[in-house]
């Protein structure tokens, strides 16, 4: 009887793990699908993107489309928790975000209030999602954006300054009902950079717990101002793990370049180079 008893909770366990790892396959071709296939093309800008997934699924999202000829959208965010539902979650801030950014002058405090809403009304408290739209002017460089409580991107100068944070915007989105967000602006330079991560990376730890941090990252970032977006990229990931060493990364790493060529002057500028990775 008790060989028989512990069989059958054997058998418990395993068919409950098999409908978790089919869950956890389910969320990252979710996740997979949502990135972007291919980046923008504009003269005189350059686009790099990734996300590395985390060994459990997290909830990091990003995406780069173009809007007419003269704009370029980017967002990037985290939806709390693991698994199937961040997944969903993701999907669905996904297809509103596309939906409300089909033209250049979309408010972006009010798809951010309506995505807040929408969020609020149909999820669970414990889910929310952090998040940070931007619209480009490719021909002037002009930016507009929201943050809704996402970590802040760098802007960095063609003059090599210390980098600026963008952080203009709002709370996370779909905790609070009713919130407003308010909209940033910024010019990115000729030679200018901006950069969009995912706490995946200033809280990537090493063995004494310590966190990597918006230090180090920034140093990092500093350090590629005149290289390509796919450099810069390759040395933030080698940085990371050269200071995790032995410890597993604990969450998805996600990042968008972008970077204005120094000699852009519009769209007779030099001809851009992508790169995505997921």
């Amino acid at each position: 009887m008790g060989l028989a008893l512990e069989n059958a909770e054997l058998l418990v366990v395993a068919k409950r793990e098999a409908e978790q790892a089919k869950e956890l396959d389910i969320a990252r071709r979710v996740q997979q699908n949502l990135f972007p296939k291919a980046l923008p093309e504009r003269a005189g800008w350059e686009f790099a993107a990734l996300c590395r997934p985390a060994r459990a699924v997290g909830g990091d999202y990003y995406d780069l489309f173009a809007i007419g000829e003269d704009h370029v959208a980017f967002a990037i965010g985290d939806v709390s928790g693991k698994g199937l539902g961040p997944s969903m979650l993701m999907s669905s801030a996904h297809t509103m975000i596309r939906m409300r950014l089909q033209r250049s002058d979309a408010p972006l405090p009010l798809l951010m209030s309506e995505l807040n809403k929408h969020l609020y009304a149909s999820t669970s408290p414990e889910m929310f999602l952090t998040l940070f739209v931007g619209l480009i002017d490719v021909r002037s460089g002009h930016l507009r954006y929201v943050n809704g409580g996402h970590n802040p991107p760098l802007l960095l100068r063609g003059s090599g300054e210390k980098p600026t944070t963008l952080e203009t915007g709002g709370t996370i989105v779909g905790i609070v009902p009713g919130i407003t967000f308010e909209e940033g602006e910024a010019a990115v330079e000729p030679g200018g950079m901006i950069v969009l991560f995912s706490d995946g990376v200033t809280e990537a730890t090493n063995e004494r717990e310590e966190m990597f941090g918006d230090e180090r990252l920034a140093a990092e970032v500093a350090a590629g101002l005149r290289v390509s977006p796919s450099a810069v990229l390759d040395s933030i990931l080698a940085s990371v793990d050269r200071f995790a060493g032995a410890c597993e990364q604990g969450d998805d790493i996600s990042l968008i370049v972008v970077r204005r060529s120094l000699d852009a002057e519009g769209p007779s500028g030099p001809r851009s180079s992508d790169r995505t990775e997921s």
